[in-house]
């Protein structure tokens, strides 16, 4: 990708673009960066969900909170990548959050901008970003791995009883691998199935587009952001959506004292609520939408304290 890319406010929706015409298998290789952003979104949401329910942050503390981290560059990288085609939702996109740090400082929008307004300057840091960020990661992962071969899996929420991770663990994840795969080829098939037509525009900074949405793996961040009127509360409450996380590994250590019931039906409850709100995010910013979002994103923090709660100490059933 980096061969035909030109890094420049002037050229870069240009250069990839003219990519497809002049350089053989450039469309391929272009859309399988792409869509590669929605399969690794894929694997992570349903790795934590399956973390969730069976409540490893009390079992294996430095893994979860790695894992954490891992999800949190993920996004950032994610995110500096959308911009860099500088099309029209990456111009706009890279506006509104880049401005959510006027409330930090105004002066460090400035710096991040390299100017008053998204330039080449800024697509040259979000460049410099991206192509870093993945070698940070790749080490996170290989740490998580370690970290989770030396200290082993449990197998329920409920027992102490560790299964190692090799063979068992490691031919259910040769099988995963296969069945995401499978996934991926469709999803470089169906091509386009999660482009917005917005982005093969490009970028305007004079109009605005109707409907700002990012993609479906940021839309249930959105949904919360744009939830809140208040711009410090909504950055707050942005931000907590993904430390409430980290928050779980306070809770002490599992015990026998108490016995609390349906875990798998709280689980539900938490999934329903997200995928509400992905539906939401892809919503136009008009009643009911906004109303519902509120109730949603109300019900999401609750949910969050609730668990953090009566968390400590306990034991769910997995039903």
């Amino acid at each position: 990708m980096t061969f035909f890319y030109i890094n420049n406010r002037e050229l870069s929706f240009r250069s990839l673009w003219q990519a497809h015409l002049d350089f053989e298998h450039a469309p391929f290789l272009h859309w399988i960066h792409i869509n590669f952003a929605s399969f690794i979104f894929l694997i992570i949401y349903l790795h934590l969900l399956k973390g969730l329910f069976y409540q490893s942050w009390k079992f294996n503390k430095l893994v979860w909170l790695r894992g954490i981290l891992i999800l949190i560059l993920v996004i950032a990288t994610a995110f500096l990548g959308y911009v860099l085609p500088w099309a029209q939702i990456s111009l706009w996109a890279a506006t509104v959050i880049t401005n959510l740090l006027r409330v930090i400082s105004v002066n460090l929008v400035i710096w991040v901008w390299g100017g008053y307004r998204v330039n080449r300057v800024t697509l040259s840091l979000f460049f410099t970003l991206h192509y870093l960020l993945p070698i940070i990661l790749i080490i996170l992962i290989l740490g998580h791995l370690v970290l989770l071969h030396n200290s082993g899996r449990l197998t329920n929420s409920a027992s102490l009883i560790k299964i190692p991770f090799t063979p068992l663990y490691l031919f259910k994840d040769l099988l995963n691998l296969i069945m995401l795969l499978i996934f991926f080829n469709w999803t470089i098939i169906n091509t386009y199935l999660t482009r917005d037509i917005e982005n093969f525009a490009l970028a305007n900074p004079i109009r605005r587009p109707i409907h700002i949405q990012p993609e479906w793996y940021f839309l249930q961040y959105y949904a919360i952001l744009r939830s809140i009127p208040n711009k410090v509360l909504g950055i707050l409450f942005f931000t907590l959506r993904l430390f409430f996380f980290i928050f779980l590994t306070t809770n002490n250590f599992i015990s026998n004292d108490t016995y609390l019931p349906s875990w798998g039906r709280w689980i539900r409850v938490f999934v329903g609520t997200n995928l509400l709100l992905i539906l939401l995010g892809a919503s136009p910013v008009e009643p009911p939408y906004l109303i519902i979002g509120q109730i949603l994103t109300t019900i999401y923090f609750i949910w969050f304290i609730i668990t953090h709660a009566l968390s400590r100490g306990a034991i769910w059933d997995s039903k």
